[in-house]
């Protein structure tokens, strides 16, 4: 089975955990895949099986990369803006009032062959997507994965959205909501992972949804029984500075995290800090997190250096004894290797997640001001109470069997 797998963002750790997750669920359920994947970069990820192939979503590549020179990534971003202020709206519109001829034409010429090509032969087409249909980094919710979605319709797929969170989308343009409603309208399946996006699918469209856990707790299936200890015991923290220009903040930011680091190793942890996105790519944190070690000094503080695949990631995540998770798929993973995990919910999809679990109690707005309560629950107490939680509903391990369950429908129903 040819599977075509749409909208993974190549430099992002979210998306390459999903893939990869993905994969494994797809080797689970099927046998003899043929996995392309259309991604951000044309390339199929470092850690992926020689199976997997991979073309560029569209409009080919669109962010600077820290391995091309400086006149390439210029005009990556000369493309990019083409693509976003004018290609794009103009597809969606133009797919949004139903002039698929005229949608097709714009789409061969401006969006790849080889992309087109795969749509054509593929003979199931999944969308993977963590907050992409949204206005939290489009405030007009037009993107590659709105336009890949509008794409596989008019190429005769009734696409999988798997595990998704959708919107806001109360700033998306009319003519984007509208490509929206009949993007949804096209699916064989909705997977959504919170209320949010099940409201955001109601009231654009008349598709049904269902409720669906995040990929990543698929790990409990895979690694649940293997004990990894430390030879230190330590706390895994995943900052988020992505997207965040405010100097002011930022500066607050990384003084919140010294003070955290100092305190938690007085009580006799290391702490390792984890980069959510991909060396040298925008967002990457590495600068950030350098600056929290130099100043915290001494040993028994490090940030992870060098990309590490979803499975090197897992095993990091396995061994700690906190989670502190300041991006959603940090936090998933605590909550599915049943670590306990201490959240800040830079977006509501992440107090959700830990409200399924009933630990609302560990989810904090933000660590500016909530130093305190953070160092707090680095505790025996939080660890008893949370371990107690997870052995009387073993709610990780039926989220991974659910979305075994979830695929084989997709694939087969």
């Amino acid at each position: 089975m040819k599977v075509f797998i749409l909208n993974h963002c190549s430099h992002n750790k979210g998306d390459n955990s999903v893939l990869y997750y993905l994969t494994q669920c797809l080797d689970i359920v099927s046998n003899n895949n043929e996995v392309i994947v259309s991604c951000s970069d044309g390339i199929a990820p470092f850690w992926a099986k020689k199976e997997v192939d991979a073309v560029c979503w569209p409009g080919g590549k669109i962010f600077k990369t820290p391995e091309v020179g400086f006149v390439k990534n210029v005009m990556r971003r000369a493309n990019f803006m083409l693509m976003r202020k004018v290609l794009y709206k103009a597809f969606l519109s133009l797919y949004a009032n139903k002039h698929d001829n005229l949608a097709k034409a714009l789409a061969v010429t401006f969006f790849g062959s080889k992309l087109i090509k795969t749509f054509k032969e593929a003979d199931k087409v999944i969308c993977t997507g963590g907050h992409h249909i949204s206005n939290v980094l489009e405030k007009d919710c037009v993107n590659p994965q709105l336009v890949s979605m509008a794409l596989a319709d008019l190429y005769g797929h009734q696409p999988v959205m798997w595990s998704q969170s959708i919107g806001p989308i109360d700033t998306a343009a009319p003519y984007s909501k509208k490509a929206m409603g009949r993007v949804f309208n096209a699916c064989s399946q909705i997977f959504v992972r919170d209320d949010l996006s099940e409201a955001c699918v109601k009231s654009t469209s008349s598709a049904p949804t269902v409720k669906a856990p995040d990929s990543v707790f698929l790990s409990n299936k895979l690694v649940k029984n293997i004990i990894e200890v430390a030879e230190v015991p330590y706390v895994c923290c995943a900052v988020y500075t992505a997207g965040i220009s405010d100097e002011k903040y930022l500066a607050a930011y990384k003084e919140s995290w010294v003070r955290i680091t100092q305190e938690i190793k007085d009580k006799g942890f290391e702490v390792v800090f984890i980069p959510m996105q991909y060396k040298g790519f925008g967002g990457d944190e590495r600068a950030f997190l350098n600056a929290i070690v130099n100043e915290v000094g001494g040993n028994g503080v490090r940030f992870v250096d060098e990309d590490k695949s979803p499975k090197d990631t897992l095993t990091l995540f396995k061994s700690a004894s906190f989670i502190i998770g300041h991006k959603t798929h940090s936090v998933i993973y605590g909550l599915a290797l049943e670590i306990p995990t201490i959240a800040i919910a830079y977006h509501e999809k992440t107090r959700y997640f830990m409200s399924m679990f009933g630990f609302e109690n560990y989810v904090h707005q933000d660590v500016i001001g909530c130093e305190a309560k953070i160092i707090k629950q680095i505790s025996s107490e939080t660890v008893n109470a949370q371990k107690q939680i997870h052995s009387q509903s073993d709610k990780s391990a039926l989220f991974a069997e659910q979305l075994i369950e979830n695929l084989k429908t997709s694939l087969y129903d």
